[in-house]
């Protein structure tokens, strides 16, 4: 039809599934290969592979070569022959997933933001292309980190087009030695993220520049620093516009507080145009003066609107009753992703009982004491034990045993809360077990002491949003503690609200019904798999507003 071809199979795919237009993707030759589950009801398998041999007797498309390995041999020798035959396929492929088969373990292994830990990826080498560096740039990011970036020659690489690639950090570009003019190997990491992989030594000349981290902020002029063994530069001006721009995208994004239509364009217009000087001024904004903001980069007008206005205040509006995760997640405290803001969320009944949380201050200083107990004896390699210690060393220092002892007394006490959050009773492991870094848990209490996250608590009361976690207190058990919680159908909130407002209340919220299940909560249109369950287990049901009487309940 005379239009320009698409890059790829995937890249047209993924922009095909994106089309408002149904009857326009219908048009597209798609295919799908199902490869895993997302929910189960109604039916249960013990392994992965009993799935897919299922999905394929129902006549569905899996993946036509699976491997069945029973050690990490057999796994290696399976790679090695999915590579010889990786161009063989009628689609490309990038590598293979590597999966337990056995489904029962699979919330013992639990997952990340990102991926679950019961898979992992494995990827082939990445194709490679060469090109020049005409310039490196500086970004800056929404903690005020400087990241220098090359200015490429346009080059295509496994499908799509390479302008720019990061460079990370001013080591890094040292470590390899990177200049402006240079000829340089590009890669993508994973065959997404573009990277340079190294100079083409005799490719360079003496027309190359040897680039340096700029002593100003190239967005505001304000002072640049590199504190102690961190590798980063950092501008050090809280109102930087480039900051703020960047905490304001992090704050409205899909995983924290998902404002859709605020996105790029609308942020650096809102901070350019001096409508805000923090990401809750949002709420200080008005429909009528949000449709006029101008989206214009020149001297042209281009308004935003009253309909993308209204539709981004009743975005902000709908926030105000999201979880304590989500808003955890959107602060942008370092280290506290999705995956911890809700562990964290989940132990603490609000923001100031996380940020003041005996838990995290518990962590800290566990890890303040195995670093300075070796200090105290350089003979102990790992202190754990206090009688151990001094029965082997009688001649320690009084303090290295107060140590060892408190290390012991934190570690037992972060254990036994661990296993039982896991339901694992008391069973005690070899070491310590804690999903929440010493560093993040020190950011979460330097962020609360802080005269920022202080600002923040009183702004937030002020505005009426107080998100709940998932303890109603540390102490009390709640009205709705020991029962457990299914739920089903479309009810007046999401189901991450009516499971937020469940566990605030000390109940447990789980996928699917059993004899363990106390309640099914239902909205319209509910499962059938999960009402025929209840039915048989004779489990009650609730709608909305007896859920909410039990929870209000004296």
């Amino acid at each position: 039809e005379g239009l320009a071809p698409f890059m790829n199979p995937r890249n047209a795919a993924a922009g095909s599934l994106k089309m408002l237009d149904a009857r326009e993707v219908a048009k597209r030759p798609l295919q799908a290969i199902l490869y895993a589950v997302g929910r189960l009801e109604g039916l249960d398998f013990d392994q992965h592979l009993q799935w897919l041999d299922q999905v394929r007797e129902w006549g569905l498309p899996v993946s036509p070569r699976l491997w069945s390995c029973r050690d990490l041999f057999e796994v290696m020798a399976a790679l090695d022959e999915l590579e010889r035959q990786r161009h063989d396929f009628a689609f490309e492929i990038d590598g293979a997933v590597i999966k337990v088969n056995e489904r029962g373990l699979y919330e013992m292994l639990g997952r990340t933001a990102r991926s679950p830990r019961w898979a992992r990826a494995y990827k082939f080498e990445p194709e490679r292309v060469a090109t020049r560096i005409d310039d490196i740039t500086v970004q800056v990011g929404r903690t005020g980190v400087l990241t220098p970036v090359a200015e490429l020659r346009p080059v295509v690489l496994a499908g799509s087009t390479i302008a720019r690639a990061t460079l990370h950090n001013a080591d890094e570009v040292a470590r390899k030695d990177i200049r402006i003019g240079d000829v340089v190997w590009i890669v993508k990491a994973g065959d997404v993220i573009p990277g340079v992989e190294s100079v083409i030594q005799e490719q360079r000349d003496e027309t190359v520049r040897a680039f340096s981290m700029p002593p100003e902020c190239p967005a505001c002029g304000g002072p640049v620093t590199r504190t102690g063994e961190e590798v980063a530069h950092r501008c050090l001006n809280p109102v930087c516009p480039a900051r703020l721009v960047a905490r304001l995208e992090h704050f409205t994004a899909r995983n924290a507080l998902d404002i859709e239509g605020l996105g790029g364009k609308v942020a650096e217009a809102l901070v350019s145009r001096g409508m805000i000087e923090d990401p809750l001024d949002l709420y200080d904004l008005s429909v009528a003066r949000l449709a006029l903001l101008n989206l214009a980069e020149d001297e042209g007008r281009r308004l935003l609107g009253d309909k993308q206005a209204a539709k981004i205040l009743a975005a902000l509006d709908r926030a105000r009753h999201l979880p304590l995760a989500r808003w955890l997640a959107a602060f942008g405290i370092p280290g506290v992703g999705v995956t911890v803001a809700t562990q964290i969320a989940a132990n603490h009944e609000d923001l100031r009982a996380a940020f003041d949380s005996p838990w995290l201050r518990k962590i800290v200083r566990l890890q303040e004491l195995a670093e300075h107990a070796p200090r105290l004896n350089p003979r102990a390699r790992e202190p754990w034990s206090a009688s151990r210690s001094t029965a082997q060393f009688p001649d320690l220092p009084s303090c290295f045993e107060k140590a060892c002892q408190e290390i012991e007394h934190l570690g037992n006490e972060l254990i036994s809360r661990d296993l039982a959050k896991r339901g694992m009773g008391s069973s005690r492991p070899s070491k310590f077990i804690c999903e929440i870094k010493p560093e993040v848990a020190r950011a979460m209490i330097e962020f609360g002491r802080s005269e920022g996250g202080r600002r923040l608590l009183e702004r937030l009361e002020g505005l009426g949003i107080r998100p709940r976690g998932g303890l109603r207190s540390e102490t009390s058990d709640g009205p709705l503690a020991g029962l457990t919680f299914v739920i089903t159908g479309t009810l007046s909130r999401s189901r991450d609200e009516i499971a937020a407002m469940i566990r605030s209340a000390g109940g447990k919220v789980t996928d699917a019904v059993s004899r363990q299940t106390n309640f099914v909560v239902i909205g319209e249109a509910p499962g059938k798999s999960k009402i025929k369950r209840a039915m048989q287990h004779a489990i009650p049901m609730l709608d909305e507003a007896q859920l909410k009487d039990r929870i209000e309940r004296p």
